[in-house]
C-alpha cells in the first residue's frame, strides 16, 4: 500500500499526521510509502514493475494512464472546500471503496 497523489509529500505528511493524531487513521499511515511521480499520468510502474499486482484507488481517471485504467477503482471526487470544521460522518465513500476492493481482490 502506498500514497500516489498530486499533493506534495510535505503537505501529505502533515495531513497524515493529523489523521493519525485525531484517530481517523492507524499509526502506520503516517509513515506509508509515498510515490514521488513526474509527468502527466500516474504510471503504476512507479509502484511496481508488474502492474497486474497493483490496484489504484483514485478520484480522477484522466491522471491514470489509459493502458492502466483497468487497474482503477474509482472513488467519488472530493471537491473543494477540502477542510471541514467537523468531519462529514455521513460520507460512506470509504465503505463503498472497501466493498469494491473486496470484489476486485477476490477476483
Amino acid at each position: 500500500m502506498c500514497i500516489f497523489t498530486t499533493v506534495n509529500e510535505m503537505r501529505f505528511r502533515t495531513i497524515a499526521d493529523r489523521l493519525v493524531a485525531d484517530g481517523y487513521a492507524p499509526d502506520w499511515f503516517a509513515t506509508i510509502r509515498y510515490i514521488d511521480w513526474v509527468g502527466e499520468h500516474k504510471d503504476l510502474r512507479f509502484v511496481r514493475e508488474d502492474i497486474d499486482k497493483v490496484i489504484i484507488v483514485d478520484d480522477y481517471p484522466p491522471y491514470i494512464k489509459q493502458t492502466q485504467r483497468h487497474r482503477l477503482v474509482q472513488v467519488k471526487q472530493y471537491l473543494e472546500p477540502y477542510t471541514h470544521a467537523d468531519p462529514d460522518m455521513k460520507d460512506r465513500e470509504l465503505d463503498q471503496v472497501i466493498e469494491k476492493l473486496k470484489t476486485v481482490i477476490s477476483g
